[in-house]
């Protein structure tokens, strides 16, 4: 399986790994797996606007998986509910989505079938022409200058720009912080600009998709005036959001009805989601905390993954570190307290051995318990009911509003001498008069939220479903074991490993994130490779060096009978002083390799030390030069000189790998877009220059294909 976190980070690049990811996750406390804020059970993750408030417009939340869309729902509008007068906004658009994986063990054909569900995006009306703020521009002045800072990244005293540059008429950009209108101070030319934060999206080769900063307005005035570039003529022209391409679909209807989509018998002609297809963006909710009904709000969605029937072994090897028995939470009424045996399970389960604590007695006690234990809560999965289906949300709502007004009434009961005289006070009334009211919204919210009792067609409509955190599955691997196995036709794993840590960190830092793509660039190496580093002989018997290196027009003009070149010698030494070269791979290379490549002459020594390496092998000092230029601007943090140590690319998997993509991305110039539709013959051309192997290479893209989930293969195979 490929998948991605289910967002971006900021800038548009891919999180590296789920330490990262969590760092922006846990700047929230609410929305948690298992154990909810609202003292009641949660089966999936909540991500939102305190932890990701890029996701409010500026990037949308992504599918994680690639699979097929099983049911949905859209409003057109934010839906509400009403308390204490008062009318509060959320959405219960959702969008669900089924995915198979495969036992991958030979000669098996099983596939299990699990879901994820993205609850709570943006309605069409908060996207697009009506989206809260503009976050991308077209720029409709001519020599707008953007600068780069070197030494702290960001315009400050200390700063002088690194580079300035001046841009054309119609460069587009983002501004990296519309969300909360976030600028710094800088001088230019004696005068206090207001600099914002932008990424360039076209136009300049030497800032594309880079941090930069524009002078947006006056420093030092109102908000007006410091974002002048952004609010008046002459400096920008706001651009869309554009919706997501699964809600615009002819046949998709935005009535607020749930949409069941049953897999069909024959040919799967459901809509097909890909790992990293935009779902939608961060919705606003709207809350209240108190008895006034003062309002709140966040942006928020909701992530939960889930299957109908117990997860198999061969799919929990998906996931890090996940405890392979499930929880029986079935007969859990939903709410946290001591009294709910699903909880006091859990407690245990986290307990260390040599904890003598005993269990906690009050639903204070055990919210506390189990919020220091998320970590080892993420590794469980639980059978629970949903809170998606109307019965059982009624059921659990009411269970946690016992629950909950337990835990205010003994608060409430410290501020006076007895519970008597409590329960006796005007501040007992009205709790249970703000208590009912609360919960009347609470109830009116689950009733629009409910989708699962509409959606039989699909999943039944009463399940209890199996649970797991949804981020515990091997995140951030756009490409995995099996994809490499595969396009290798499943021979020498233990090299299929050793470069797999190596293909996903490029792969993330070019983001080469399409299934087909992938398919393409595995398949293509595979067949060059075998994904293993070599470095080029050169020792060869006297008439196969003549055939390789010593006709006008290559080994084809060779003729073995005469040993002769049918349109001449190109290299007339390979005769002459044939035991000079023959089985001598130096004194060859620098023959062969001299004057050529950006090589010295032969005497330089050039030839041999640049001789061919890698995956896909780099030959001559040029390639060498160039490949290190490359890797060194993507990879600021680990630089290195092929030139002085050209023997990394054949003695470093790590580095051979680098060297792949600087062949694809930069000496092949074979970009993410265009590859998408290039059939496996149009590849090959690219990266062969003909078309030698062709049928091995469409096997291979094949297999890879297959492990994908790529549906319409003999496009582009079938050429």
């Amino acid at each position: 399986m490929s998948a991605v976190f289910p967002i971006l980070k900021r800038d548009g690049s891919a999180y590296a790994n789920l330490t990262e990811f969590k760092q922006d996750l846990n700047k929230s406390t609410s929305g948690r797996y298992i154990l909810s804020t609202g003292h009641g059970w949660h089966g999936g993750v909540h991500l939102n606007s305190q932890s990701f408030p890029w996701g409010k417009g500026l990037r949308s939340i992504q599918a994680m998986l690639g699979g097929k869309v099983a049911a949905y729902r859209i409003n057109d509008d934010y839906v509400s509910s009403e308390y204490m007068g008062k009318t509060f906004k959320f959405s219960n658009n959702f969008v669900l989505l089924e995915h198979e994986y495969a036992d991958p063990t030979e000669g098996s054909d099983k596939v299990f079938t699990f879901y994820t569900l993205y609850m709570h995006l943006a309605p069409p009306s908060a996207i697009g022409v009506n989206a809260e703020f503009a976050t991308r521009y077209k720029m409709d002045a001519e020599k707008t200058k953007v600068r780069s800072f070197a030494t702290s990244g960001v315009p400050d005293s200390l700063g002088t720009p690194e580079k300035t540059v001046s841009l054309p008429l119609g460069t587009e950009f983002e501004y990296l912080d519309a969300d909360s209108k976030t600028y710094r101070s800088f001088s230019i030319n004696n005068t206090v600009h207001a600099m914002i934060r932008c990424k360039l999206l076209t136009n300049n080769s030497d800032f594309v998709d880079k941090e930069v900063w524009i002078a947006s307005g006056n420093g030092v005035d109102s908000d007006t005036s410091r974002f002048n570039f952004l609010n008046t003529p002459g400096g920008h022209l706001a651009l869309t959001t554009p919706e997501p391409e699964w809600m615009t679909g002819s046949d998709i209807k935005r009535d607020g009805s749930v949409v069941a989509i049953k897999k069909p018998d024959g040919e799967d002609t459901r809509i097909s989601i890909d790992a990293g297809s935009d779902l939608g963006y961060l919705s606003l909710n709207e809350f209240s905390q108190d008895s006034n009904a003062t309002k709140q709000h966040e942006y928020v969605v909701h992530i939960e993954m889930f299957s109908i029937d117990k997860p198999e072994e061969y799919f929990l090897k998906q996931f890090e570190n996940m405890n392979q028995t499930p929880i029986d939470g079935t007969v859990s009424d939903g709410a946290v307290k001591p009294g709910n045996p699903l909880f006091s399970q859990l407690v245990t389960l986290t307990s260390e051995e040599a904890d003598s604590t005993p269990p906690p007695t009050t639903t204070e006690a055990l919210i506390t318990r189990l919020n220091g234990k998320r970590e080892k809560l993420e590794k469980l999965i639980v059978q629970h009911q949903s809170e998606w289906c109307q019965d059982s949300a009624n059921t659990h709502l009411e269970s946690i509003k016992e629950s909950a007004k337990k835990v205010l009434d003994r608060l409430f009961e410290n501020s006076f001498i007895s519970r008597d005289e409590y329960k006796d006070s005007k501040w007992h009334n009205k709790l249970e008069e703000v208590y009912q009211s609360f919960f009347a919204q609470q109830q009116e919210k689950a009733k629009l939220l409910a989708w699962i009792q509409d959606a039989s067609d699909v999943i039944h409509a009463n399940p209890k479903p199996y649970y797991l955190w949804p981020f515990a599955l091997k995140l951030g691997e756009l490409i995995n074991i099996d994809m490499i196995y595969s396009a290798n036709l499943r021979q020498n794993r233990n090299v299929c490993l050793n470069i797999l840590p190596y293909l996903n960190k490029y792969a993330k830092k070019y983001n080469m994130n399409s299934p087909v793509v992938i398919a393409h660039f595995l398949s293509q190496l595979a067949h060059e490779s075998g994904f293993t580093a070599s470095t080029e002989s050169l020792s060869y018997s006297p008439k196969r060096m003549r055939q390789i290196f010593g006709c006008k027009g290559g080994p084809k003009n060779y003729v073995s009978e005469t040993d002769s070149c049918s349109l001449g010698k190109l290299r007339e030494k390979l005769w002459t002083e044939e035991n000079k070269y023959s089985r001598n791979s130096r004194n060859l290379g620098n023959y062969v390799y001299a004057d050529r490549m950006g090589n010295g002459n032969e005497s330089s020594g050039d030839g041999y030390k640049y001789r061919g390496r890698g995956l896909i092998q780099l030959t001559g000092r040029d390639k060498y030069s160039e490949f290190t230029n490359f890797h060194n601007l993507h990879n600021p943090d680990d630089i290195k000189n092929f030139l002085t140590n050209p023997e990394l690319l054949s003695s470093s998997i790590e580095y051979a790998t680098s060297s792949a993509f600087y062949y694809w991305f930069d000496f092949k110039d074979i970009k993410n877009e265009d590859a998408e539709s290039y059939t496996v013959r149009e590849i090959t051309k690219k990266v062969n220059g003909g078309i030698n192997g062709l049928e091995d290479r469409k096997n291979r893209f094949r297999a890879v294909a297959e492990v994908l989930g790529i549906n319409n293969v003999d496009e582009y195979v079938n050429d």
